[in-house]
């Protein structure tokens, strides 16, 4: 960063980038805005827009860093679609040599293992259903595990469910929780508050089943079911039980 003196410097808000930017931030004397969900330019400064959550992820605040650079930011993954390839656009790889004796570490990493029970998260997941209040207590959030485990998808839950006890946080998708991008995501009892609706805008296809017409996230869903999900869950779950037989 001294010798080539970038305008904007940009990590995955990972564990790694989480770790390794603020440090960098302080050797640089600049300053960091973390874990954003959407970056832009503003026109005619070329000031880096970050957007993250803020107030425990009930409000969306944008940053600006006009007077020090490098401006520098970490970003959710999948909190946003690559855009189309531009052919017309070139970038340039600078290859930066590494010396193996600034890596003086102390602590030596012998491995990673997640429990048992998330060795696919859902961040990784291709498809993953989620439920909501709508579920109404504990006992009907089975419906939720019942139907990701005969689609072979992981369990989600709406911020209301793991404030309730029905899920565990690594469950939780919203901005303050996971930001997912699978390919198929069903929401269940779910209505659809901005937080959450950021957590799954990169979504390739969304199913919502809601009994109120007026869900916020039935107005998003590529196939909005409006009716008595514990009725319509149920025969799904018939259904798909019928097809694996057949």
């Amino acid at each position: 960063i001294t010798v080539h003196a970038p305008q904007i410097v940009i990590a995955g808000a990972t564990t790694m980038g989480r770790t390794l930017m603020p440090y960098v931030a302080v050797r640089t004397h600049a300053g960091l805005t973390a874990d954003c969900t959407e970056l832009g330019i503003e026109e005619g400064t070329g000031n880096l827009l970050q957007t993250r959550p803020a107030i425990g992820g009930n409000i969306l605040a944008t940053i600006r860093t006009p007077d020090h650079r490098p401006q520098m930011a970490t970003v959710r993954p999948r909190s946003a679609r690559p855009l189309p390839p531009d052919q017309s656009r070139k970038g340039t790889i600078v290859q930066v040599p590494f010396d193996p004796t600034w890596d003086d570490r102390r602590v030596e990493v012998l491995g990673i293992r997640r429990p048992d029970d998330e060795q696919t998260s859902i961040e990784e997941a291709d498809v993953v259903v989620s439920g909501g209040r709508g579920l109404k207590k504990r006992d009907n959030f089975v419906l939720v595990e019942e139907l990701a485990h005969q689609l072979g998808a992981q369990v989600g839950a709406s911020r209301d469910a793991v404030d309730r006890g029905w899920a565990r946080y690594p469950h939780q998708v919203g901005l303050s929780g996971k930001t997912i991008s699978p390919r198929l995501y069903l929401a269940l009892g779910i209505s659809g508050a901005v937080q959450h609706l950021a957590g799954i805008k990169t979504a390739g296809c969304i199913v919502a089943i809601n009994s109120d017409e007026g869900a916020n996230l039935l107005n998003i869903a590529d196939f909005a079911i409006v009716g008595d999900l514990f009725a319509i869950v149920p025969e799904i779950l018939r259904r798909l039980e019928q097809r694996s037989k057949s």
